[in-house]
């Protein structure tokens, strides 16, 4: 499991938009939507919805960690 902060704030708020805006790219398969609401991440499976994480909590290395737990790559350069 990943260690995430108990927060009830968005102090991973700062983060999450930096991860988003320039880390995302990198993975394979990830595809970013923005969508009113708290950042979060909804894994699906074909068209089924498996799991859906809040991001505000976790840093930048934190969500890395989330999407390596999850199977997602990097892509090579």
């Amino acid at each position: 499991p990943i260690d995430t902060p108990h927060s009830p704030h968005n102090a991973g708020l700062p983060q999450v938009r930096s991860f988003l805006n320039t880390k995302a790219k990198d993975y394979d398969n990830l595809q970013v939507e923005y969508v009113g609401g708290n950042p979060r991440i909804i894994f699906f499976h074909g068209q089924t919805e498996l799991d859906t994480i809040e991001l505000n909590p976790y840093s930048e290395s934190q969500i890395e960690e989330l999407l390596a737990s999850r199977g997602f790559q990097k892509r090579q350069n």
